[in-house]
């Protein structure tokens, strides 16, 4: 029995040991977050304006993201969009 047991660890380390040297050998890929480009549009005074400009943003690939509301001087928006590099 002695001779067996000898037999399954040798076999259990140069497997443990061809797994090891697998992952340091080729590492596993690692995939980055996407990386996003952002534009700023003035979105207008008015509904219309702002729908404008997300449809010319739209067109040209870039994903709305949010709008910013200024209340002040007469209730600016400015419109956010990104799109992947």
């Amino acid at each position: 029995m002695g001779r067996v047991y000898k037999v399954c660890l040798v076999a259990c380390v140069v497997l443990l040991t061809v797994i090891a040297l697998s992952l340091t050998l080729k590492p596993p890929v690692a995939h980055a977050a996407n990386q996003y480009k952002y534009s700023v549009v003035y979105g207008g005074g008015s509904q219309a304006d702002a729908q404008k400009a997300m449809d010319t943003q739209a067109n040209d690939g870039w994903e709305f993201v949010s709008p910013i509301v200024y209340t002040t001087n007469g209730g600016t928006v400015l419109l956010v969009f990104r799109k992947e590099r």
